[in-house]
């Protein structure tokens, strides 16, 4: 009998990463003389990558930034993130509890981000739940990304898990088309960094908590969860 599988997307998912990523930019924004943004104003920016971040950034603070800074700018703010990767960052109320009840039943767990894998991989060992996932495929790892379906098909593939016993959580639009193109079910958290709200996107199951994850699971595919008595 196939192992269920849940596969997690990473910022905006498991970690709320916005502050750093925030302060990343900003440190290449005062680099090129344009004045800081908010950590409110720059949650809205996040969530498609550092490249867009910056992309995002210079727009709302001057000029913007062609593809040729850009690709001078990309570099200067890997270095500033990785230098500050998980100051501020947290990972959402509940997560680590159903972390491990997972895994106690069985469950395999792996995580698929855009991010750079080595960073991803910090970004798991820094905040303490590293250990919980047997697979991780980062924005680099393949020729591919999300919202290509390769990356999940490959995180299933290390783990010997199939699709049809799997489900992807996710914050975002590109998690979800991953997801579809991958025929896996999806389940939207409503705390991440999509910009019209999760429940617009119309995901096959909706988080609004982490406690929530096993009652929407379980409705969703018949995975190795019982309900909440």
């Amino acid at each position: 009998m196939m192992t269920p599988t849940i596969l997690f997307d990473l910022d905006g998912t498991l970690v709320d990463t916005a502050r750093d990523l925030v302060e990343a930019l900003n440190a290449v924004l005062d680099h090129h003389g344009r004045t800081p943004v908010s950590v409110d104003e720059g949650r809205l920016m996040v969530g498609y990558g550092g490249r867009a971040l910056l992309k995002h950034g210079f727009a709302a603070t001057g000029t913007p930034a062609d593809d040729g800074l850009l690709d001078t700018c990309f570099p200067l703010f890997l270095e500033k993130y990785e230098a500050h990767l998980t100051r501020y960052s947290t990972l959402y109320p509940g997560l680590v509890a159903q972390l491990t009840s997972l895994v106690e039943e069985g469950i395999q767990l792996g995580v698929v981000t855009n991010k750079p894998e080595r960073l991803a991989r910090l970004v798991l060992t820094e905040t303490g739940i590293d250990h919980y996932f047997s697979a991780l495929i980062g924005g680099d790892t393949l020729a591919e990304k999300k919202p290509h379906p390769a990356p999940l098909i490959a995180a299933l593939n290390q783990m010997g898990g199939s699709a049809a016993h799997a489900l992807m959580v996710g914050d975002s639009q590109i998690d979800k088309d991953s997801a579809q193109a991958a025929r896996m079910v999806f389940i939207g958290v409503s705390f991440g960094y999509s910009k019209p709200p999760m429940a617009a996107l119309e995901p096959d199951g909706l988080l609004n908590h982490y406690d929530d994850l096993p009652a929407v699971a379980h409705h969703l595919r018949p995975l190795d969860f019982s309900p909440p008595s």
